[in-house]
């Protein structure tokens, strides 16, 4: 990569956890915000808009898979005449795909009032919010080939900074136009919008810095090079597909079957599952070029190590916070949003507690990724995603079933096609014994069950009616499940972990 060593793998975890925080903070404070400036019914449309959007994400992600991986191996090798190459090439397809996509985002912003559930007299708001959700989807789309190269440089801090400015972009310029204005989602759509046209100059900025010599207004089309690459990006299609489907379909399966009034009141509580899955694929991502290099290089005992112990660390990282909000998770509802959504409480748990295991395996499909053998696992997430989908109509439609059964459905399908495939499968792809990847997912387990028992105790022994006393239990949760934690740990983690907090001059890789 770039040899950047220790320095540059502590600027990545300390701008993670850095963004992470700015995340939780935000979380914690805008989207109540939103609600009850909004009210749910209004803020729902919202969540709604950018999932119908992320559909067409799908084409952005396997840019952005094909682009990383080329540019990995071409940086790991130092032939800079290859990364020009495969960068120009990206690039030029993005903007023809942007042009392509213009018009069907656009008949999607034009006929949401007709295809969703809305407030009553909201048709002009929800097609200027759908319409400036589309143009940050493109902007993104551009600014993803350029967030490319900051990531395989191992710059990653940079790619964690931008996002980090465009959360806070977002809300500071969404209060200011709820004082300015008035509360609505226009104003909430040019937050949205403004915040994306800022982060796209920055990313462009970064990737300047992290490789001078790339060209970065190369659009050259190079069709050797997009053959080369197509395989990688149709079988990344599938997967992402399949992704869609498992990750994108509650909200637009509540709003058509429950209203917009419950989709609203759902969304606002699945704002906790989106950022621990955005929390996972950050610290994944602090792996992810390091894993693309070990296989780039043959090095598969390297490989499967570096692997084991990442899934060990995010399983961990993830049980904590996992198990406090499934612990605490009517009494958190209740200060959080109010007591009108302490019903929703099963909901959070159910789409919260198997995120430590398939947290744990996401760093699995860097393999599949690394060894090009995508759409096996691809075509298993689709199948994935339409059972759940299926399952959930089922469920509502035939067994009058409520909300909880569509974050049953679709959330423990995933769950059990990660247990028992994509170990399997990764450990298939760089030959190694099956039941190599199962191991790791041992201590977050073992630690989830031990915050969500203590959590748990202490909600039943204390009224925890405050931020103050939430806050006051989380620092005793966190106590608990360190001490755990440092049992648990085997010896080279802590080893790895004194390294984090301890300057050293040698690489964490």
């Amino acid at each position: 990569m770039t040899g950047e060593g220790a320095p540059s793998h502590k600027l990545n975890l300390a701008t993670t956890i850095v963004g992470f925080c700015i995340s939780i903070v935000t979380g914690l404070w805008f989207t109540p915000y939103l609600v009850h400036a909004l009210g749910p019914a209004a803020y729902g449309l919202i969540p709604l808009a950018t999932t119908i959007v992320s559909y067409f994400s799908l084409l952005s992600q396997t840019l952005s898979a094909a682009l990383t991986r080329n540019l990995a191996i071409a940086f790991s090798s130092g032939n800079i005449e290859d990364a020009n190459r495969a960068f120009g090439t990206i690039l030029s397809a993005t903007g023809v795909a942007c042009v392509a996509l213009l018009p069907p985002l656009a008949a999607v912003a034009i006929f949401a009032p007709a295809m969703f559930q809305i407030p009553a007299g909201m048709d002009g708001e929800t097609r200027l919010l759908f319409g400036a959700v589309a143009l940050s989807f493109l902007l993104s789309l551009v600014s993803t080939c350029f967030s490319a190269v900051s990531f395989s440089t191992n710059r990653i801090y940079l790619n964690n900074l931008v996002a980090a400015a465009q959360t806070l972009l977002r809300l500071g310029v969404t209060v200011v136009l709820f004082g300015w204005i008035g509360p609505g989602t226009v104003q909430a759509a040019a937050g949205i919008l403004f915040a994306s046209m800022c982060a796209t100059t920055f990313t462009i900025l970064a990737a300047k810095f992290s490789m001078p010599m790339l060209k970065l207004r190369h659009f050259d089309y190079d069709g050797a090079v997009f053959r080369g690459v197509y395989r990688t990006s149709a079988h990344q299609l599938v997967m992402q597909a399949g992704t869609v489907l498992v990750m994108s379909s509650e909200i637009v399966l509540v709003n058509k079957l429950f209203g917009h009034y419950d989709a609203g009141r759902y969304a606002a509580v699945t704002q906790w599952l989106l950022l621990l899955r955005n929390a996972t694929i950050a610290l994944t991502v602090l792996s992810v070029p390091t894993m693309l290099s070990l296989h780039a290089r043959g090095r598969h005992d390297l490989l499967i190590a570096f692997v084991k112990r990442a899934m060990r660390w995010i399983g961990i990282c993830l049980a904590l916070p996992a198990g406090y909000l499934c612990g605490l998770s009517a009494q958190i509802l209740t200060v959080w949003l109010g007591s009108s959504f302490a019903d929703l409480w099963p909901i959070l748990c159910i789409q919260i507690a198997p995120l430590v295991v398939i947290s744990a395996i996401v760093p699995l499909y860097s393999i599949s990724l690394a060894a090009d053998r995508v759409l096996p696992s691809g075509i298993v997430q689709c199948v994935t995603g339409l059972v759940g989908i299926g399952l959930s109509l089922l469920a509502v439609l035939e067994f009058g079933a409520g909300m909880t059964a569509i974050a049953i459905c679709v959330g423990w399908s995933l769950l059990g096609k990660e247990l028992a495939f994509m170990p399997i499968y990764a450990a298939h792809n760089i030959k190694a014994g099956y039941g190599t990847f199962y191991s790791p997912l041992v201590p977050g387990l073992v630690l989830w069950v031990v915050a969500v028992a203590t959590a748990w105790t202490l909600g039943k022994l204390f009224l925890l009616d405050s931020y103050f006393k939430l806050g006051v239990a989380g620092i005793a949760v966190t106590a608990i499940f360190g001490l755990a934690a440092l049992i648990l740990l085997p010896r080279e983690d802590r080893h790895v972990l004194f390294k984090l907090i301890r300057p050293t001059r040698q690489s964490l890789a």
